[in-house]
């Protein structure tokens, strides 16, 4: 990886029911657990970009997580501009829509952008299929051309992603209608009981053959709920029976130096739920993992 790395905290916690990972961000900084990178013969500390949503009180939480996506996407693209490789650390999981509609303002020249998204969920309901309408339910949707045209379109009508060149890990909490617009759109779901068969690096292998194949390169997605709960507890929606923290920190070293990815994401960590800073020592691993030349 030889480009300098930037944090980017996504401090919001708008789109979940639990709103204690907006202070994710915050509390990986303040506890010390941004790591340091060996890049280039030196020690690089990255500096971090804390951003926050604009609350006017009387604004919807759709109309807040569309202008905080808004502020994030620039942030995202003019680092990626400036050669930088972005890390982002949300926050609920609904950052994402900001997050790769900023690399999809740049990477769309290039043709079609891929993507790996670990999670314990499908995170693919709209508005009209959602029960509980937290928009951390929607990101995968919505970038795929699904859902309110507020978050959809932050980039015009073009969906962000190609469904072709997606591929979900590790999930195993989901409704039917979310189920239902995976297939029809031909995501390729690799869900827990799929990865305890064939073993989490041939999923992961899968994985990347599907979103690195992209014209355009791709992106990872992490939400730590894709991790046990025993492992990491620090999340706003825990799922027993997860991936193991150590199988996906060895899938990370082996995207290292790769130059077809645009950046990493890590989202969903809840300081109010942590053990023993269990959950932000796995955050810090995961990206120490994929992104230090002595990985």
């Amino acid at each position: 990886m030889h480009r300098d790395i930037v944090f980017i905290g996504a401090a919001s916690g708008w789109g979940a029911q639990d709103s204690g990972c907006a202070d994710g961000p915050r509390a990986m900084l303040e506890r010390g657990y941004l790591p340091c990178f060996q890049q280039h013969d030196r020690s690089y500390c990255p500096p971090i970009t804390l951003l926050h949503p604009q609350n006017n009180h009387h604004d919807t939480p759709l109309k807040i997580i569309g202008q905080f996506c808004l502020e994030l996407a620039t942030t995202v693209e003019r680092y990626i501009e400036q050669q930088k490789f972005p890390v982002i650390l949300g926050g609920d999981h609904s950052c994402a829509i900001g997050t790769w509609s900023g690399v999809h303002r740049l990477s769309q020249k290039q043709g079609e952008l891929g993507m790996i998204w670990v999670d314990a969920h499908m995170d693919s309901h709209t508005p009209d299929t959602s029960h509980s309408g937290a928009i951390h339910g929607m990101p995968l949707a919505t970038l795929l051309g699904r859902g309110d045209a507020l978050l959809t379109d932050l980039n015009g009508p073009q969906a962000t992603l190609s469904p072709k060149h997606v591929c979900l890990l590790g999930v195993r909490s989901y409704e039917k209608a979310e189920q239902q617009l995976l297939d029809d759109l031909g995501v390729r779901v690799i869900d827990i009981a799929e990865i305890q068969k064939i073993g989490f690096n041939n999923a992961w292998q899968q994985a990347l053959a599907i979103a690195g194949n992209a014209s355009a390169g791709f992106g990872v997605s992490i939400d730590l709920d894709a991790i046990d709960p025993e492992e990491a507890p620090g999340v706003g929606s825990p799922e027993y029976n997860g991936i193991h923290a150590k199988d996906l920190l060895q899938a990370l070293q082996t995207l290292h130096l790769r130059c077809d990815l645009w950046a990493l994401e890590i989202t969903e960590y809840n300081p109010y739920r942590d053990h023993n800073n269990a959950t932000a020592k796995i955050m810090a691993q995961l990206t120490h993992a994929l992104l230090n030349e002595e990985a």
